[in-house]
């Protein structure tokens, strides 16, 4: 994303024409983060969904814009869809289902796949969020064939698996991680649900062909908080330092991967990034540290079951 120049000030774009509370009131939490203000967009009721979505891509090109808040609902796909293809910044989707809007943004549920790739394309907006005092919970899930090697071992070689997992993927304070077996798509909604997350971020390849973006379908259909969809183009860098920027949502390109190493997908519980620095939320892992793990095949049959929910006291 564009980065915010220090003369600048930074816009949020509340595009309007339905669903109008919610997408302003979420700007504006979105703005007092990014310390910036909202630009409202309204949309003319007689414009063409194709017109409408091209208006709103001109709006997030402009300089100094960081993203755009739009109504996720059905009736808003014609525009919403294209825009979230298209924009090379990160969209803020307001599900019709949206049950509570937060006057601040607490929590954040930011699920990785594991890959050098997601991580990167969202980075910049984790730390924005760390920065911001948000707390940012990783949602990792694994299936049959990226059960880690650690889990027929003791518990404690999950420790240093989640750890790593942290380092490589999203090294920020206070982060931690949840995780699940089975298929993303089933579990992003319901563990945003579960933490009382106050928005997801999720990383995606601006690809809705059948077979792909599963996950950013299922998410956005399901969820009962804004969903931010932040690009990951193709051409993204895989390996390399970070180069944080002072932005709100960096763009994709801005960012490249912290890790060197190819990841293992996968492991089993609730970690953070520094055991003193956990969240006042209370940890139940999927498995007991004092018993041994179940068999993968176990584990994959019994799906979220089997792993660890962390709720807020």
């Amino acid at each position: 994303m564009t980065t915010i120049q220090a003369a600048g000030t930074a816009e949020v774009l509340a595009v309007l024409g339905h669903g109008d509370e919610a997408v302003t009131r979420t700007a504006e939490v979105i703005a007092r983060l990014a310390g910036g203000e909202v630009r409202p967009l309204r949309l003319a009721a007689d414009l063409s969904p194709e017109r409408a979505a091209k208006q709103v891509i001109r709006a997030l090109n402009q300089p100094g814009t960081v993203t755009g808040v739009l109504s996720g609902d059905e009736m808003s796909r014609p525009v919403w869809q294209p825009v979230a293809q298209q924009s090379a910044k990160p969209i803020v989707l307001v599900p019709a289902g949206t049950r509570r809007l937060p006057r601040r943004i607490r929590r954040v549920l930011l699920p990785l796949d594991g890959t050098a790739r997601s991580a990167a394309a969202v980075a910049q907006a984790a730390e924005r969020f760390a920065r911001g005092g948000v707390e940012l919970v990783v949602l990792h899930v694994f299936d049959a064939k990226t059960v880690p090697r650690f889990w027929d071992q003791h518990a404690h070689a999950g420790q240093a698996w989640e750890q790593e997992f942290l380092a490589r993927y999203c090294a920020l304070p206070g982060a931690r991680l949840e995780l699940r077996s089975g298929a993303a798509a089933e579990h992003v909604a319901k563990v945003a649900g579960t933490e009382q997350a106050d928005m997801i971020a999720l990383a995606w390849s601006q690809r809705l062909v059948p077979g792909r973006a599963a996950a950013v379908r299922r998410t956005v259909l399901d969820a009962e908080v804004p969903v931010m969809l932040v690009p990951m183009p193709a051409d993204l860098p895989t390996f390399g330092p970070a180069t944080p920027r002072d932005a709100l949502m960096g763009s994709s390109h801005d960012h490249i991967c912290r890790s060197r190493r190819p990841a293992t997908a996968g492991p089993r519980r609730s970690s953070t990034t520094s055991r003193a620095a956990r969240p006042r939320s209370a940890t139940t892992s999927c498995c007991s540290p004092s018993a041994r793990p179940p068999a993968p095949a176990e584990v994959v049959a019994r799906g979220s079951r089997s792993a660890g929910g962390t709720r807020r006291a």
